[in-house]
């Protein structure tokens, strides 16, 4: 069996950094989604969408340090993607 380490794509920075700027947005909303629905009372947890129904009974610092977290993880799974992206460019 050969493996082949051609890229399968060019390599670009830009889609990574593109993608990265389109999930932080995501992350941002769903947090923000959470926060008023859990401003809003328990009426709200009604309407919860099921990867939302994680949160019940979180205080607002709990979902804001989880969110925190995700937001923590996503830049360095971005940097080491850049990272891998500006290696691949090199070696090509």
């Amino acid at each position: 069996m050969t493996i082949s380490f051609e890229s399968h794509d060019d390599p670009d920075v830009d889609s990574v950094w593109a993608w990265f700027e389109f999930q932080i947005a995501l992350v941002g909303e769903s947090r923000a989604s959470v926060l008023r629905r859990i401003s809003s009372g328990a009426e709200a947890s009604q309407a919860l969408q099921a990867h939302e129904a994680r949160f019940i009974g979180f205080t607002r610092s709990e979902v804001e340090q989880f969110f925190d977290a995700r937001r923590g993880q996503l830049e360095l799974l971005t940097m080491f993607e850049i990272l891998a992206t500006t290696e691949a460019v090199l070696r090509i």
